[in-house]
């Protein structure tokens, strides 16, 4: 392991594969002491065991951003583990494709959930102990964040919301010594199309892979900015995009030419795709306290809260 960034302690969400997954594996490269965050037990389970054999230190907690309970627990174990805390990086988030009418309530509310509100609340927790640090928060929002098109109208919504925050907060914390950045990545290869339901072929074709998102999340660690777009020729197109807004339209035309069946959603009962998920969630819960249960638990440092152990 890296000793270039000193044993800085980063609370991350969303770690058990994709952006947050590279993001841990950057970041225990570069010497950091990582509280990673994931519902996703048993794949939490594997990477933090993988980081510990190299030499880093990392602690898993199996956790539900969108559980007060949890959120708490996850900042306490943090502290009870590490002492302190240097950096958040608010990365878990999930998306949904569809026309707005054809969304259920359901799905919303766990798009703002998620991708807004836990976020935000977890921010909120942090913040006395970041204040302390004089540390550092990265938002992982998106370029959907700053130009909307559909079938991604409502998870725009939810990453313009949390990119509207960031430069609020922004400014509010500035001068209590608190850095906050933004990072927006572009179209990568992760399981972002089958969580959205959507075909995955513009992303298999088009996306690059989570590790430059990585990369500039720790970058941003050791020297903050206010926005970084990944991949980088992205942010002149974002600001055409504002600046003329017709220049969207004219990119969306462009898009759905390159690859139709991008934004079509995928056939089938929306409600069941969701519920299907669900399942994998609790499954994969559930996993991890068998995991727990295991003399190597105390090695991997895994500890599940409470709502997480629960099985479906």
């Amino acid at each position: 392991m890296r000793q270039q960034q000193e044993r800085r302690v980063v609370l991350l969400t969303g770690a058990a594969g994709g952006i947050g997954a590279a993001t841990a594996r950057e970041l225990a490269r570069r010497g950091c002491a990582l509280a990673l965050v994931d519902r996703r037990g048993t794949r939490l389970a594997a990477l933090v065991g993988e980081i510990v054999a190299a030499g880093g230190q990392a602690l898993a907690i199996v956790a539900d951003m969108t559980q007060a309970d949890d959120r708490q627990r996850m900042l306490e174990l943090t502290l009870r583990r590490f002492g302190r805390l240097d950096a958040l990086v608010n990365n878990a988030g999930t998306g949904r494709a569809g026309a707005t009418e054809a969304l259920t309530s359901a799905q919303i509310q766990l798009l703002f959930d998620l991708n807004v509100l836990a976020p935000i609340e977890l921010t909120r927790l942090a913040l006395p102990e970041l204040r302390k640090q004089r540390g550092v928060i990265v938002n992982i929002a998106s370029i959907l964040g700053r130009v909307a098109m559909p079938p991604f109208g409502m998870y725009s919504a939810t990453k313009f919301a949390l990119s509207g925050w960031t430069d609020a907060l922004r400014l509010e914390l500035a001068p209590q010594g608190v850095r906050v950045c933004e990072v927006d990545p572009g179209s990568v290869q992760t399981e972002f199309a089958a969580t959205a339901g959507v075909k995955d072929g513009f992303f298999a074709h088009f996306g690059i892979q989570p590790q430059p998102v990585a990369r500039a999340v720790a970058n941003l660690l050791r020297h903050p900015r206010r926005r970084v777009t990944v991949p980088f020729y992205l942010g002149p197109a974002m600001w055409l995009c504002q600046v003329a807004p017709g220049a969207t339209y004219l990119g969306y035309r462009l898009l759905i030419r390159l690859n139709p069946a991008f934004f079509l959603h995928q056939a089938g009962d929306p409600q069941a795709h969701e519920a299907a998920l669900r399942e994998q969630w609790a499954s994969e819960a559930g996993e991890a306290w068998d995991v727990v249960e295991a003399p190597i638990a105390a090695e991997i440092g895994i500890i599940p809260t409470p709502q997480a152990r629960l099985r479906a």
